[in-house]
């Protein structure tokens, strides 16, 4: 039986955060050393929130992985390995969500860099929560740094991180140019295509975010009245962007399969276009 990965992690149980040591200091000598104790345990706590989910998700990575292996000569393991936080999640009866995020922390965060989040100031999990959701590791590094050296509040984090993505988002989304030649139609078709499936399967679909996932792992109460149409409307999207996406490769796969026109063919077939085109009034008068 393969054994589960050793936590490197560990809880800086003596640590006292250095706001409250202040205000500790203040009291009187006597209560000193009380309120000392009472704090140490509700940063122990705090540290453990943080350090459980993190050996959780070692867990579910080395079993997503060795299943995976296994799953290769032994079908039979292929549902479990493609679904091991389903499965797992029903097993201990909590929600898919729950594992889904341990598993999204173990590979967006190393030991060494999580440890320094844990033992950081007023580190929370909706903190860390935040962070996992950023979509991009540069602007979740920056915010991460900013967290730490300024102690912002989890609101706080969230608003900045907000604040950040509607300025990429202003910054972006201007629509394409008209295309200034065939070259450069076909480089801007490819890139946003390019694009588009990035997003698909690393941002919507991804490891560290999933929107199935996290539709799965709603319970009643967090389901807004919303949901659903929000899911039809997703799937009406998703479906007539595969219909122009059909359209344009039966347009170019004929195409890119040496069925250019000659030059001769194409200058006559461009006339033709240009005849049909041409309106009544202009036709030159017939001499009969």
């Amino acid at each position: 039986m393969t054994q589960p990965p050793t936590n490197p992690l560990k809880s800086v149980q003596s640590a006292i955060p250095k706001s409250q040591t202040m205000k500790i200091n203040a009291l009187p000598e006597e209560a000193r050393a009380y309120c000392e104790q009472v704090s140490q345990i509700f940063e122990r706590r705090r540290q453990h929130k943080l350090l459980w989910r993190y050996e959780v998700g070692e867990i579910l990575a080395a079993a997503s992985s060795n299943l995976d292996k296994q799953a290769d000569k032994k079908p039979s393991l292929r549902s479990i390995a493609d679904n091991l936080v389903r499965y797992f999640a029903e097993v201990v009866a909590v929600p898919n969500r729950t594992l889904s995020d341990c598993l999204r922390l173990v590979r967006t965060f190393g030991p060494e860099r999580y440890q320094r989040l844990v033992e950081s100031e007023g580190i929370t999990w909706p903190h860390v929560l935040y962070l996992l959701n950023v979509n991009g590791e540069k602007l979740r590094t920056e915010m991460e740094t900013k967290l730490i050296a300024e102690r912002w509040g989890a609101e706080r984090l969230k608003a900045e991180i907000r604040a950040r993505l509607e300025n990429q988002r202003r910054g972006t989304g201007r629509k394409l140019k008209a295309p200034e030649s065939l070259n450069h139609a076909l480089n801007q078709l490819t890139s946003s295509a390019d694009k588009f499936t990035r997003q698909m399967t690393e941002t919507w679909f991804g490891d560290r975010f999933d929107i199935a996932t996290e539709i799965e792992s709603l319970t009643p109460s967090k389901t807004s009245v919303r949901t659903p149409d929000q899911i039809r409307a997703s799937v009406t999207a998703l479906k007539s962007l595969i219909a122009a996406a059909q359209m344009g490769i039966r347009k170019l796969k004929p195409l890119a399969k040496g069925g250019l026109a000659k030059p001769q063919d194409r200058q006559a077939s461009v006339a033709k276009t240009r005849q049909r085109t041409v309106k009544p009034e202009t036709m030159p008068r017939s001499s009969i």
